[in-house]
């Protein structure tokens, strides 16, 4: 299966396959010295895979893709696994359509991971909207002849995760590559204000959590063929009221400096950062540790530097003040034309 078609999967730990990184995963991790590309695990160690075994009989017990072809589903690839992780997710069709499923492997015991795949089909069940990920069906307690775990149908998302997409390709397309990028922050910028009108903070947003279909011709504007972008792996999302962070949920590479609660808003600003960079940004990379002031990287076009609209928008997403921050709400209606984005350098002769 192409990586150019795979759906939403979420892999909280480092993916055993560099081709499939992309696909699921997390740029989390509990040391904020291991750099944005840090994949550390935030699950408990169960191992997962393709056939399940354990204590019992082998002989008894059959692969998640028999189980899963006896409710009409018929594996055609894996999307990803963790590797300290018991997730992993298929490419499976169904009466002629591609679904992502998504199933908790945990043998003897279902221990966490079925009850963070239950909680996140709760999350998503009460969602409708099209910058997010949808889930089909969920398949409580066993997934077939007395095998515990948990299995989440989702919609398969086209295309690649937005941090596969943050390089510039090439400087002679400028205001092609400012208008998709401005595409891509503006539906992320809706996705996070409809989360908040649903009292629902997503808490783990960041490039590798983010699914892009580009359009086959980057020339085009995105009036006549639109970018989508969908926003996945809910595991960790809760309500906006709910004070209660769990260590191993926390994505430290997106959390705002001096802060232990995670905040959408910022991790948006972060994003719109990385899509000017050419690169994926942590939060102590504009926010030194040793200080609050901020320090946004140059641009991934060295004849360009930001301008200021967009540089104070960036500003008044990424303040370390949560009273100051801009709500989700105004950060979609101050999201600056991608005209008053960049200027060019003056060239010294």
């Amino acid at each position: 299966l192409s990586i150019e078609m795979f759906d939403f999967c979420r892999v909280l730990a480092r993916l055993e396959d560099t081709d499939i990184s992309d696909a699921e995963s997390s740029i989390s991790g509990k040391s904020g010295k291991s750099g944005a590309s840090s994949l550390l695990s935030r699950r408990s160690p169960r191992r997962s895979g393709l056939s399940i075994t354990s204590g019992r009989n082998t002989e008894d017990l059959k692969t998640y893709k028999d189980l899963l072809l006896q409710r009409g589903y018929h594996i055609t690839g894996v999307l990803g696994r963790g590797q300290n992780s018991g997730f992993v997710v298929h490419s499976a069709t169904k009466d002629g359509e591609t679904f992502a499923v998504k199933v908790s492997t945990e043998c003897d015991e279902e221990g966490t991971n079925g009850a963070t795949l239950r909680r996140e089909h709760q999350i998503l069940s009460r969602l409708s909207h099209e910058n997010i990920v949808k889930v089909s069906a969920m398949w409580n307690g066993e997934v077939g002849d007395g095998v515990p775990g948990a299995a989440m149908v989702l919609e398969y998302c086209k295309g690649s995760t937005l941090s596969r997409h943050l390089p510039f390709s090439s400087h002679r397309e400028v205001v092609s590559h400012l208008a998709w990028r401005r595409s891509c922050l503006q539906q992320l910028a809706i996705a996070v204000a409809y989360l908040r009108s649903m009292s629902l903070e997503h808490r783990d947003l960041h490039a590798r959590n983010v699914m892009v279909e580009f359009p086959s011709r980057l020339e085009v504007s995105p009036s006549e063929c639109p970018v989508v972008v969908k926003v996945v792996d809910f595991g960790c999302s809760a309500p906006t009221d709910c004070d209660k962070v769990m260590e191993e949920d926390v994505n430290v590479n997106i959390l705002p400096v001096g802060s232990t609660k995670p905040c959408d808003v910022f991790a948006l600003g972060l994003l719109g950062v990385a899509l000017l960079a050419g690169k994926e940004i942590c939060s102590w990379g504009v926010v030194p540790p040793e200080g609050s002031e901020l320090r946004l990287p140059p641009c991934g076009l060295k004849e360009f530097r930001l301008a200021k609209p967009f540089e104070d928008y960036l500003r008044t997403l990424l303040d370390l003040d949560s009273e100051r921050r801009l709500k989700a709400q105004d950060a979609v209606d101050k999201l600056p034309e991608d005209t008053r984005w960049l200027i060019p350098k003056k060239v010294s002769l």
